[in-house]
């Protein structure tokens, strides 16, 4: 009766180590998504502040090369009137 109490006893842990090894991939497995997760949602707000940066630099940028549009514009032609339009820098200007 040892004999068999002993055996089943040995097939008994097996098994164990088996569930403990399943349990430990799964364990890891959704930590490792969990980063994954992390990660990329990380990455998403930053490259969306990123863009929102550059399209403030890009109007700042507009603004002043249509102001020295006009400028020009008036050098060459002090007597220009009316409503000009650069649609390149989204500038529309009333004189």
């Amino acid at each position: 009766m040892n004999r068999i109490s002993n055996s089943s006893l040995q097939v008994a842990l097996r098994y164990r180590r088996g569930f403990g090894a399943a349990l430990m991939i799964i364990a890891f497995a959704f930590g490792a998504a969990s980063l994954a997760i992390v990660a990329n949602s990380s990455a998403a707000v930053y490259a969306e502040s990123v863009i929102k940066s550059q399209e403030r630099m890009q109007r700042k940028l507009d603004a002043e090369a249509c102001a020295e549009s006009v400028e020009l514009i008036k050098a060459k032609d002090p007597f220009a009137t009316g409503d000009i339009s650069i649609p390149e820098l989204s500038c529309r200007v009333h004189l």
